[in-house]
């Protein structure tokens, strides 16, 4: 089963946002949400950035749904985002 068919970016973030930040989304908490495609793999990762400072990747393979998120301090993200924003969209799940 794919991240395409148990559903959009949307509703994944929704369903997993009480487990992920520890309380329902909100509408605003959504900063950024965007897909991409693994050319190696073929798989779908939905990647989004939470308010205050988390950042998310999903994806799903063989039945399963992998997820990483990060969370940050203040301090922490101003010292380091752009390095926590390529661990994010560097994560990928193997195929072989």
């Amino acid at each position: 089963m794919t991240i395409e068919e148990l559903g959009g970016p949307q509703k994944i973030i929704t369903g997993f946002a009480p487990e992920l930040i520890g309380r329902p989304l909100e509408e605003d908490d959504i900063m950024d949400m965007k897909t991409e495609k693994d050319p190696a793999s073929g798989l779908t990762y939905y990647l989004y950035e939470l308010k205050p400072h988390y950042l998310v990747a999903a994806t799903a393979f063989k039945n399963r749904m992998f997820i990483m998120t990060i969370r940050a301090s203040s301090i922490q993200w101003r010292k380091a985002s752009d390095k926590l924003f390529t661990v994010r969209d560097t994560f990928r799940v193997s195929t072989a």
